[in-house]
């Protein structure tokens, strides 16, 4: 086997003194200095190598080999890795990463030189990888039924990889009902099997597609840069006070609720499938109108308790609810667009819509306005609705209140539904 100076040394480091991020600082130097691998592996040892970067879970990767945690990230983002090239062309990953992968190879009895055949597939070549990558990844569903594996098989495989990843195909080969036919199936299967990239989210844990882990919303916020995607596991998050100034994605996983007591937003903002609790939301652009703000997009938010207060900014709320919410504020020069959407407000002397000075709001697609004291109040603003249907509750209001010189800027489109109190619809 070939190994140049790079690989020796490399091997011969003490890696346990590299075990946590802030001593793999010249490691990770290294790594995104290098242009290519300045090392070269047999073809077991590279398929080795290949089938741990293409199966093992980020923990094994990150604490276990002792990977920079951002290199860790991004094996399993770019997963299935075809070839060292691939594995090279990750973020992070270089020969500091690439001599961690072998030596835990190496360590656990990976590499296979001796040419083992099982069933006309060579032990640790990238066919054999290959096998290795479906029978660890697969769902039982997709052995079962996409590969065409016999039931049996499916489920020998299936609870196996599940209690620890199988090594080698003699290991696979020595599973019940696992055979010649069983590889053919496998080996043709890995032609088109994708491996679900969706991270794993553990409860009560934020990641960053940055490479960063948190418990708290406000800190995850803080610390991402421009354009950071989080992922907010399952479990409730609790901060007093979060402001986002960067260009942000929150994506829930799992049903969370952040409990933020007050939330200020300068820039825009993705926020989906999250529950979001608290007393304000503030929505501004600072200068000019909203065509230059802002854009908070929603998609499957769940919206309680809160003014919304919005300036020189947009909101595009899609499947989204605003349930028990003091009002939604459209106070200057602000748009809010909405798809499918429920307004409930039961703030005494509050309206639930409140849209004041060169602002707007358009509402479709099934959206609901619903106020115990109130309804809409337009302020010299204007407003679509189409297909809303609009109640209140039993107290004197009227579900629309028009003041000011665009008041008759409103338009009441098809589908339109009106429930009313005693004293009727005042339009």
């Amino acid at each position: 086997m070939i190994r140049t100076l790079a690989l020796a040394l490399a091997l011969t480091a003490p890696l346990a003194l590299v075990g946590c991020d802030e001593t793999l600082d010249s490691a990770v130097e290294s790594d995104l200095s290098a242009e290519r691998f300045t090392v070269e592996l047999t073809d077991a040892e590279t398929a080795a190598v290949l089938a741990i970067a293409n199966s093992v879970d980020f923990v094994t990767l990150d604490d276990v080999i002792a990977l920079d945690r951002r290199a860790a990230t991004g094996i399993i983002a770019a997963r299935p890795i075809a070839d060292l090239a691939a594995l090279d062309a990750v973020p992070y990953v270089g020969d500091s990463a690439l001599s961690r992968l072998y030596t835990y190879a190496a360590d656990n009895g990976l590499i296979n030189d001796g040419g083992v055949m099982v069933h006309g597939v060579e032990e640790g070549t990238e066919a054999a990888a290959a096998i290795l990558l479906v029978a660890n990844n697969a769902s039982y569903v997709e052995l079962d039924d996409d590969a065409g594996l016999d039931r049996r098989a499916a489920t020998a495989i299936f609870d196996a990889a599940t209690n620890a990843d199988i090594g080698s195909l003699e290991e696979l080969d020595g599973l019940s009902y696992v055979g010649a036919r069983a590889f053919e199936k496998l080996m043709a299967f890995s032609e088109t099997f994708e491996v679900d990239t969706t991270p794993v989210c553990p409860a009560g844990q934020i990641h960053s597609d940055e490479g960063g882990i948190y418990t708290n919303i406000a800190d995850a916020v803080t610390r991402s840069g421009p354009g950071a995607t989080l992922t907010v596991c399952a479990g409730n998050y609790s901060a007093a006070l979060v402001q986002i100034r960067r260009p942000l994605t929150i994506v829930g996983q799992g049903n969370p609720t952040l409990n933020i007591t007050q939330m200020y937003i300068n820039v825009d903002v993705n926020i989906s499938d999250v529950d979001i609790t608290g007393r304000l939301i503030r929505i501004d652009g600072e200068t000019g109108t909203y065509s230059g703000g802002p854009v908070v997009n929603t998609d499957n938010v769940a919206f309680s308790g809160q003014e919304i207060l919005m300036l020189r900014s947009t909101l595009n709320a899609v499947d989204s609810e605003f349930t028990d919410i003091r009002e939604l504020h459209l106070a200057y020069w602000a748009r809010a667009v909405t798809n499918n959407s429920w307004f409930d407000g039961n703030t005494e002397n509050s309206p639930v819509v409140h849209v004041n000075f060169g602002s707007h709001i358009n509402m479709t697609g099934g959206g609901v306005i619903n106020g115990e004291h109130g309804g809409v109040l337009l302020e010299g603003s204007a407003a679509h609705f189409n297909g809303v249907d609009f109640g209140i509750g039993s107290t004197d209001n009227n579900i629309f209140d028009f003041r000011g010189p665009r008041a008759n800027y409103t338009w009441l489109h098809d589908d339109v539904t009106m429930s009313c109190n005693n004293n009727g619809c005042n339009l």
